[in-house]
């Protein structure tokens, strides 16, 4: 799953509490302490309570993630894409969500504004623009004559 798949396709975290919210903070729970175990660091969050309030935090603070989001998210964290200097606390945690969301805001909310933008089409900067109509007095007369010929 890719960045963009996550958040135009995955299911928003406040719709997914709202819905099913005992089973998505056991999720994302399940993430963090898969993410705890993999990185190799000498402070990290240690109890229970601790990491179901740095859950709650990152939900509180990042409403607009999916649920895959923060998925892609610890799997990146456990890839060690950030600097984390031995550190994995809350502190860290969204310093790397921060980071996440603004590259998600640079590639791809940016990119749909983008003058001459289109989804559909593989590069959209493959028809060249019209500056002008140059039309010329022999032009003009030619279509006078179509016209009164229809008319």
């Amino acid at each position: 799953m890719t960045k963009a798949d996550a958040f135009q396709k995955g299911t928003n975290i406040r719709k997914a509490i709202r819905l099913q919210g005992k089973y998505v903070r056991l999720y994302l729970l399940a993430e963090l302490e898969l993410c705890l175990q993999m990185v190799d660091a000498a402070t990290t969050m240690q109890s229970n309570q601790e990491k179901l309030l740095a859950i709650d935090v990152l939900i509180e603070e990042f409403p607009a993630f999916t649920v895959e989001e923060f998925h892609l998210l610890f799997r990146d964290v456990m890839k060690g894409r950030w600097q984390l200097y031995n550190r994995l606390k809350l502190a860290e945690l969204m310093q790397c969500a921060r980071e996440w969301e603004g590259q998600r805001a640079e590639q791809i909310l940016e990119q749909q504004h983008r003058p001459g933008y289109d989804p559909h089409r593989r590069h959209s900067a493959d028809t060249s623009k019209r500056k002008h109509l140059a039309l010329t007095p022999a032009d003009l007369i030619e279509i006078e004559r179509i016209q009164t010929k229809q008319g």
